[in-house]
């Protein structure tokens, strides 16, 4: 037992629009988030977080007045099918990238154990672990390679 140290949880914070939906998506249901979420970017993102043995953090808007309940419920609608550990705090007017860091903060995170897909332009001290993805292809596989190397030791 003394020396024997836990295996790291690998975290994936998730953007949804420009991640699982592109621009020119347009929902037949625009209220509910599954409704948001294109089938193939579903598939692509659940694929990826189970090969490299992620739990998803919800650090899109969608997570704002939404109970996890409800989020993982829609998620699952999706078809993506891994676990939603959690969400990050809202701070009104702060950074994404600050809710993210309070995230990890409060949970003992740390930096090499997670990667922040996001279509955002920068994520401030966090960048070296961000992969931007663009609005106009979301998750594409040149985002997941990137996740996959992130996540990859060495």
């Amino acid at each position: 037992m003394g020396g024997r140290t836990l295996p790291a949880v690998r975290i994936l914070f998730l953007d949804v629009d420009g991640v699982l939906n592109r621009a020119a998506f347009q929902p037949e249901d625009t209220f509910e988030l599954a409704g948001w979420i294109e089938p193939e970017l579903a598939a692509r993102l659940d694929a990826a977080v189970r090969e490299v043995e992620a739990e998803i953090v919800m650090s899109s808007d969608w997570r704002i007045d939404r109970p996890l309940e409800e989020l993982r419920a829609q998620l699952a609608h999706a078809g993506i099918g891994v676990g939603l550990r959690g969400m990050t705090p809202v701070l009104a007017g702060q950074p994404r990238w600050r809710e993210i860091e309070a995230w990890m903060v409060e949970h003992h995170a740390h930096p090499e154990d997670i990667v922040i897909v996001d279509d955002a332009p920068t994520m401030g001290p966090l960048g070296r672990r961000h992969v931007q993805t663009s609005p106009h292809d979301g998750l594409d596989e040149t985002a997941v390679a990137a996740i996959r190397a992130m996540f990859s030791p060495g």
